[in-house]
């Protein structure tokens, strides 16, 4: 048993890290220890997902606020260009088609590096920051990095090769197969908020999940800064609830409303004024970007008062060179004249033109809602728990309560860290979700005699010595949207080697999205992963005796293969990269 669980909580815009100690935790849930990361101008118990790589393409110069400001002392001199800055790569890695183990990732200043190596020296980072911290309390004491068992969070709507990913970028950074585990986010922010009383939650509301009863269903609304999880449970007891619909959601989180300030100031000045100011001039590139993260926190929708925001000074050249006009009389023949204004320095937007930057985003997190609701199983839903760094914006919070008035709204004062401190609490009670919905249709490529009775349609035939065979068939594991436990095995027909010698058997697996789905071939059915485990020539003549065991209902797939006469057990890594 370790003697320690942390957790990094790796986001798109902001991540750090938490740990309790065993005694510490059975003792008291919320003792949670986390990181205070001096900024420049506060104290932050994130830090911003920012890497800084020298012009090697190897070594890892900083992080977070320590590598915003140094990019920003070389962007001033000039000297950033040959410089690797990445912020807000995580999206990479938010893609339905799956990911590359050779996936390269562009910085902001347009190069690229291999993003494995990228992701890898943001998790080694934060791994060895909190290993330091940890050694330095336990000073006079032994303690070795193998006493921890670590926890890094992933979105629920990533797909297998997305999780494989951070995975493998994680033991790159040391982090031991064995001694790691990954957490679903909103699974992770459920079960830390079912512990809180009503006093931890903001606003006014008078419900917690602490008090609820069993039989309650409620949603919990995962909101970050790239994406948003939507994942629906049921409580079961006071340890365990179940997921009653798979995980939903979609690219739109925090970073939207950014995109829609910077259309903004493109619609204004003319389009593609933010790349060049990017390309002229980082420093005040970084600078506005900085400072509308701090403005976008602060917008109230019950306020009239206007958002001011520092503006680069370059962007009056802009208006010259592009419209031959001053910025003032830009804003004024636009049609935001009245809305926008230009005061020295400053933007001034007003509540109409501020909150309308929050519109595309706040619009399709409710219709998704709204659509979730319908379902049945989910109707009778009680209330909707906001968590992530995103739902701690007033406005979505404004939104939220407007739409489902009808349902209790549910938002703990550290909202941006329940993720964080949840994986701590999913790392010592990992069985804290009984059951989870299956997002696909999982199977396998099979291969059977032709018969008068096959249904499928015509496929490729092989001669074979015991007649024709029909390949290239799909064999269902698991249906989409089927209850798993977190135990499910599903075994399959034994298989064997085809030729003499053979020393291992390869599988592929498939995903469907059809439910219909006969044949690999069939649309919306892909190959997600492959597989492979020994098998031992000796036993050639022993016929079909590899069974083999997929497991389901864990936040990843577990293959494990039986030799049936020896009773051998193998663990078979699926490799969803490719």
């Amino acid at each position: 048993m370790s003697l320690l669980v942390a957790s990094i909580d790796f986001g798109t815009t902001f991540s750090g890290w938490a740990y309790s100690f065993k005694h510490e935790y059975h003792n008291n849930k919320d003792n949670i220890h986390t990181k205070n990361w001096p900024a420049s101008s506060h104290i932050s118990q994130k830090a911003p997902t920012v890497v800084l790589i020298k012009p090697d393409g190897k070594t890892l110069q900083s992080f977070g606020y320590e590598a915003e400001s140094k990019y920003a002392e070389l962007a001033e001199t000039g000297d950033h260009k040959d410089w690797y800055y990445f912020r807000r790569f995580k999206m990479l890695l938010f893609d339905e088609k799956g990911v590359q183990r050779n996936v390269t990732i562009e910085e902001v200043g347009g190069k690229k590096l291999n993003a494995i190596d990228v992701f890898y020296h943001a998790i080694k980072y934060i791994k060895d920051d909190l290993v330091q911290t940890i050694k330095q309390q336990l000073t006079g004491e032994e303690f070795q990095e193998t006493d921890i068992a670590w926890v890094i969070t992933v979105p629920a709507i990533w797909n297998d090769a997305a999780k494989q990913f951070m995975r493998t970028a994680a033991e790159k950074a040391g982090i031991g197969k064995g001694k790691l585990t990954l957490a679903l986010e909103p699974e992770a922010a459920s079960l830390y908020c079912r512990h809180l009383p009503v006093n931890k939650n903001v606003g006014h509301s008078d419900a917690s999940l602490y008090s609820f009863p069993e039989g309650t269903k409620y949603m919990v609304l995962d909101a970050g800064g790239g994406t948003v999880d939507i994942t629906v449970h049921e409580i079961v007891s006071e340890n365990t609830v179940r997921e009653l619909h798979k995980a939903s959601g979609g690219a739109w989180g925090g970073i939207k409303v950014d995109e829609e300030f910077e259309k903004l100031i493109d619609e204004l000045i003319g389009p593609g004024s933010v790349d060049d100011l990017k390309r002229e001039s980082m420093e005040e590139y970084l600078d506005l970007t900085q400072e509308f993260e701090i403005k976008k926190r602060e917008i109230d929708p019950t306020s009239e008062k206007q958002v001011s925001i520092r503006m680069p000074s370059l962007f009056r050249h802009f208006a010259m060179i592009k419209k031959r006009k001053t910025l003032a009389e830009l804003v004024t023949e636009s049609k935001y004249s009245g809305k926008v204004g230009v005061t020295r320095d400053k933007f001034r937007l007003d509540k109409d033109i501020s909150l309308s930057l929050f519109g595309s985003t706040t619009e399709s997190i409710i219709d998704h809602i709204q659509n979730l609701l319908e379902i049945p199983i989910i109707s009778d839903c009680s209330a909707i728990l906001m968590v992530g760094g995103f739902s701690e914006s007033r406005v979505l919070q404004h939104r939220i309560k407007n739409a489902f008035s009808q349902l209790h709204i549910i938002i703990p004062q550290d909202a941006g860290l329940a993720v964080m401190k949840g994986a701590v609490s999913f790392g010592f009670n990992p069985l804290f979700i009984g059951e989870r919905i299956a997002k696909y249709t999982y199977g396998k490529q099979d291969t059977h005699l032709q018969t008068e009775k096959c249904s499928h349609a015509p496929t490729d035939l092989r001669t074979h010595s015991d007649g024709i065979m029909c390949r290239k068939l799909f064999e269902v594991l698991v249906e989409e949207g089927s209850s798993l436990k977190i135990d499910t095995v599903v075994e399959t027909k034994p298989s064997a080697p085809i030729k003499r010698g053979q020393t291992s058997i390869s599988k592929k697996i498939y995903a469907s999205t059809n439910p219909n789905a006969k044949l690999v071939t069939d649309q919306g059915c892909r190959k997600i992963g492959k597989m492979s485990f020994p098998v031992d020539p000796h036993l050639f003549d022993r016929g079909h005796i590899y069974t083999t065991c997929y497991k389901f209902g864990g936040t990843e797939i577990e293959v494990r293969v039986r030799n049936d006469v020896t009773g051998e057990l193998y663990t078979s890594t699926v490799d969803f990269l490719g």
